[in-house]
């Protein structure tokens, strides 16, 4: 999380320094050429590997236990574990 921060860090940064200075043409130029932003791209490329990563990992572990996994998965938990007796509650 740290790692995909960095970038909106500095793009923070510098919208707080773009609300601190006086308008000028320079600053509206930066305005116009910073637009489309870079933290959407990485938030959305970020949201699209945990996905896939995700359904990557069900994938193969559905494949590995296909056979044994029952319709639904609370029903493994035996009724004498309290945590799986919360579960098939909520």
């Amino acid at each position: 999380a740290s790692v995909t921060f960095v970038p909106i860090r500095h793009q923070q940064r510098k919208g707080l320094a773009d609300c601190l200075l006086p308008p000028s043409p320079a600053t509206a130029a930066m305005k116009e050429k910073k637009k489309g932003g870079e933290s959407r791209k990485v938030i959305a490329l970020a949201l699209l590997a945990s996905a896939g990563f995700y359904l990557a990992c069900a994938g193969v572990a559905y494949w590995a236990y296909c056979a044994q996994v029952p319709e639904n998965v609370v029903d493994a938990w035996p009724l004498t574990w309290v945590p799986g007796v919360l579960a098939r509650g909520f």
